[in-house]
């Protein structure tokens, strides 16, 4: 079986993802699993647009202005930035730390 991308070479590998032939040249292995170049940027697309169950906001979109004036308020900002989770997380931390204290 020839390498999809070099006619000249035997493949060696089979991509864990599209199960297409390969040469050693054409894959990366990560984990133990060989990938090929557009099966693992895939994955890599994919895995970037969650962060902690998150999703990733677009930072051209929110005002730096607010961003920083919610930052001052604890958990706040993060709430305003998309990312819910970690607000509820650290305004919780903060105010509860306070409420246990007094």
């Amino acid at each position: 079986m020839k390498c999809i991308n070099h006619a000249e070479k035997e493949a060696e590998i089979l991509c864990t993802d599209c199960n297409k032939p390969f040469c050693p040249e054409c894959t990366i292995e990560v984990a133990g699993e060989n990938f090929c170049h557009p099966c693992l940027e895939k994955r890599v697309t994919l895995n970037n647009e969650c962060v902690n169950d998150e999703p990733v906001s677009q930072p051209g979109n929110k005002s730096k202005f607010w961003a920083f004036i919610l930052s001052l308020i604890p958990g706040v900002g993060y709430m305003y930035l998309g990312l819910m989770r970690r607000g509820l997380e650290v305004m919780t931390l903060f105010f509860g730390t306070i409420f246990v204290s007094s």
